[in-house]
């Protein structure tokens, strides 16, 4: 369906309640706040639901991160892309590479990838890890992820709340994309005591 002129068509449209957002304006705010610094994030407005021709409520639309949204943002559709969602342990968002976490694209594939990936950030020895980590992560784009994240305020995205991708055909480095930005602006859920500060 035909959502834009910025997103165009698309094969799967969320439409959303408020949540936490009585306002209805953080989503829009938190995802345009990381999309004017040249950060990938989703496209996302309000709109008017109708059920059989009558107005149902006011939610949001909110760009799926897809193969539709990598191509905006000029990203490899081949990438290796993930969905962080709520973890059962309180274990931080990357002790494992199993618990909370969708493949959402190279599905035939192993996790062998993300794997690698968590195995490469707990490296005992630190000269190893950080080594590592200059040599596999998108740096420049962690570092506005988490400058925009305390800006936005965002109070749930410690474990959860966002795509790890990696640019596996390009230069194999990983980022971080933004999702469900209902706590933000002054919503602090149980976001403390991270919430003011990335480390």
């Amino acid at each position: 369906c035909f959502i834009s002129d910025e997103v165009g068509r698309v094969g799967e449209a969320n439409l959303n309640a408020p949540g936490s957002d009585g306002s209805l304006i953080r989503h829009s705010l938190a995802f345009e706040t990381y999309r004017l610094t040249g950060h990938p994030a989703c496209v996302a407005f309000n709109t008017v639901l109708r059920v059989n021709g009558a107005a149902d409520r006011v939610g949001y639309y909110v760009e799926q991160v897809d193969d539709d949204f990598l191509d905006r943002n000029g990203l490899d559709q081949e990438g290796a892309l993930y969905k962080f969602i709520q973890r059962g342990s309180g274990a931080p968002v990357f002790s494992d590479a199993s618990d909370g976490i969708e493949k959402k694209t190279r599905k035939t594939e192993a996790w062998t990838d993300l794997q690698g990936f968590v195995t490469g950030l707990n490296q005992a020895d630190v000269n190893a890890r950080r080594a590592w980590f200059w040599d596999n992560v998108n740096a420049p784009s962690l570092l506005n992820l988490l400058a925009l994240s305390r800006i936005t305020q965002d109070a749930d995205d410690v474990r959860k709340n966002f795509y790890l991708y990696r640019d596996t055909n390009g230069n194999r480095e990983w980022s971080i994309f933004p999702w469900d930005k209902d706590w933000t602006f002054g919503v602090t859920g149980d976001g403390p005591p991270h919430l003011y500060h990335p480390y």
